[in-house]
Parts: structure tokens; sequence; C-alpha cells
């Protein structure tokens, strides 16, 4: 009895069958091996459906074609699933999806891999006939190209791309061009505007000023300071005195008009609020009040503290007129009056005017106050911070 077990579902006639129609059946199965090398197209999508083509035994069929063009007379509205059987058949099929509806199919033969062929692409699969568990392969998944690769048409690369020689060389090739995107392909464009490309890879700048260079709002008399640069710009900058240098810390930062802390100001430090309502005196090594570092002292304040003057003058036989003013440090004159004689002696301290012609004895009243009095030098108010780290 025939079967049908090959990967072709070619008729094998068991020994002793086909007496005078062996021939016959011989030259069909002929056919069908042609056919397994030919180009085929079916319908496989009657309906917007997953869909099963089992490849006939030992009759002309499509499915058996080595290149075969799946359309749809069905529109598809998802990605399908083109079933190939039985899953016994391990073969080598190009397989194109030019169904209906722009959708994607996906190639299967049982539980195992599958593989997917967007619209209007062609993939190389194979089956591998494994049973209920087959799976199919996309044959040019890693593919390695020894020689020479032409494409006349599109090519699309799923993965990567590697070039191992060193010429791409494309059907329109213009010197002096580079591959754009446009979105959809990479086309050969001239370079435009001030720069053009030469074959030879040279690119030529014309026009440029400083207008043309990031978003421009750099001058081009701010450009031109450039002019006379001999080294890296910030290797000069590096080597020049900083901020940070300038105001060392233990420096004073004094500012007229703005509270901020330096350290937001400058950028850098650690600064603390310094001398608040004090005025600054520089060291003296020869004064004990001036001669270490951080000494404060002295007051806004000054007081006359109470004390009392006193005066006696005993001389009976004269007129005396004792005579002056209450006054820190004040002076006076005692006139004597006797015998045609004047004699002026000096005093201090003292508030009376006295006349006595038997004696005197002059004790005046306490002077000066106990209240506080300014004693300020002229003055401006600052900001003053010292840089503590």
């Amino acid at each position: 009895m025939a079967t049908y077990v090959n990967d072709l579902r070619l008729k094998e006639i068991s020994t002793g069958d086909e007496s005078g129609t062996w021939g016959s059946s011989t030259n069909r199965n002929l056919e069908l091996i042609a056919e397994g090398f030919a180009r085929g197209t079916k319908d496989c999508f009657s309906s917007d459906a997953d869909a099963t083509e089992t490849m006939a035994d030992g009759s002309t069929d499509e499915i058996r074609k080595l290149y075969l063009k799946v359309t749809s007379s069905a529109t598809l509205s998802a990605t399908r699933t083109l079933t190939l059987a039985p899953n016994t058949v391990s073969k080598v099929w190009i397989i194109e999806n030019a169904t209906t509806g722009s959708q994607a199919i996906n190639i299967s033969q049982g539980s195992g891999a599958n593989v997917q062929i967007p619209n209007g692409e062609v993939k190389v699969v194979a089956t591998d006939g494994a049973g209920s568990g087959a799976a199919v392969y996309d044959l040019f998944t890693d593919l390695n190209v020894a020689g020479s690769f032409k494409v006349s048409s599109d090519l699309t690369v799923g993965g990567d791309l590697t070039v191992s020689g060193d010429d791409i060389t494309l059907g329109t090739n213009t010197a002096g061009h580079l591959l754009v995107a446009d979105g959809t392909n990479y086309n050969p464009v001239a370079l435009s505007g001030d720069a053009t490309l030469a074959s030879n890879g040279a690119v030529t700048i014309t026009g440029l000023d400083a207008a043309k260079i990031a978003d421009g709002s750099v001058s081009s008399t701010e450009f031109q300071h450039l002019d006379g640069v001999t080294s890296a710009i910030q290797t000069q900058i590096d080597t020049k005195t900083t901020l940070a240098a300038v105001y060392p810390v233990g420096s004073v930062y004094i500012n007229a008009a703005v509270s901020t802390n330096p350290a937001t100001l400058l950028g850098f430090g650690t600064w603390v609020a310094f001398g608040t309502g004090r005025v600054l005196v520089g060291v003296d090594s020869g004064d004990t009040s001036f001669d270490a570092l951080g000494e404060t002292g002295g007051s806004k304040d000054a007081i006359i503290p109470s004390h009392t003057h006193t005066a006696s003058v005993t001389d009976p036989g004269h007129n005396h007129t004792l005579t002056g003013r209450e006054h820190a440090g004040a002076s006076g004159n005692l006139n004597e009056f006797g015998d045609g004689q004047v004699q002026t002696e000096a005093f201090s301290n003292t508030s009376s005017i006295i006349t006595n012609t038997t004696g005197i004895t002059v004790s005046n009243s306490t002077v000066g106050e106990s209240v506080t009095n300014k004693n300020l030098q002229p003055y401006i108010t600052v900001y003053m911070w010292k840089r503590t780290a």
C-alpha cells in the first residue's frame, strides 16, 4: 500500500504495487519534486481569522512550492497565523506576505517558535517537521555574506547591519554627498548653505560669523576677543588669581548695600557676620589695648563722675574776693585787697563769688552729673562678614 510520509508528500509505492501504472506514479512524483522548486500563489485567508494549509498527498498544491505568495480574499484586521501542515514536513519556503489589510502574518507548524512576516515583505523560513512541537525558523537570522552583497531594490534589516568590508555602494552615488534620513529612507544629499563637502571628505565653510554659531547670542566683536589665544583658555584661566585666593579664610568682606551672605554672592566659603556695632582697629604691638588679634574694648558711652571742689582762705586783715566757675579743670584768680596792696593768687574749680573782710572759708557744692553722655567718633554702618572656612 502506498504511503506519503516524506517532506514533499510524494507517493511511496510498496513492493508489488502499481503493476502497469508504476511509470505514471513515478512521473507524477518527479513533477511534484519540480513543483517544490517553483513559485506559487495561494489565497490562504478566505476569512479574517487564523488559517491552516495542508500540503496535498501525491497531487499538485501551491503550498508545496518553494516561493509562496500568500494572499487573502478577506481583509485582515489583525496579525493572523498561517499553520503549515502536516507538522511532520521539514521544508524550506520563501514566503511573501501579500495579504490585504496591511497586517503581519505569523508562520507556524506546531507549538514551537513562529516567524512573523510584515505586510509586503518576504522571508526565507524552514519548518523542522518535529510533530506537535514543531518550530519555524527565520533562515536569514544572523546572515553572514562573505563576498559582495548587492541589493537591486529595497532591503529591510530588522537587527543590526554589520559591514566587514570598507565599501557601501549605492545606485545613486554622487560625489560630495552625505546620506541623510528623511524619516523613511537615507538619501544622498549635498551640504547646503555655507558648507560644501568635497569627494575626499574635506569640508569648506564660507561666510561664517558669530551670528551663525550656536544661537547667535555672541556678537562678532565678542567672538573676535579670541584672537591671539595661544593655548587652552581653561588652562590660562586656571593660572589666574581667583576670588577664593583673594578672600582666604580669615578675610573680612564689606558691602555697603547688600546684606546677602558672601557664600551666595561669591560662590565659595563659609562666612559669618562680623564686627557688629564695632569699628575695626589695626593691631598695634606697642599698645596693650591693641597688641593681640581679636581684642575688644571701649564703649560708645562716657560718664563724668560726681565730685567736689573745696577752697579755703583765712586772712582776717584783708578783704578777699574769690571768683571762678564750676567746670572740670577750670581755673580762676583770688584777689586780695589790703594796705593798698593787691595780690592775685590762682585757683581752680570753684563756683562762687565771695567777698569777706574778716576771713573766708569756701566749700563749693558737689559738681558733675551721674549721667551717660555720647562719646562717638563719626561713623557709617555697613555689612561685614568674616570667612571661617
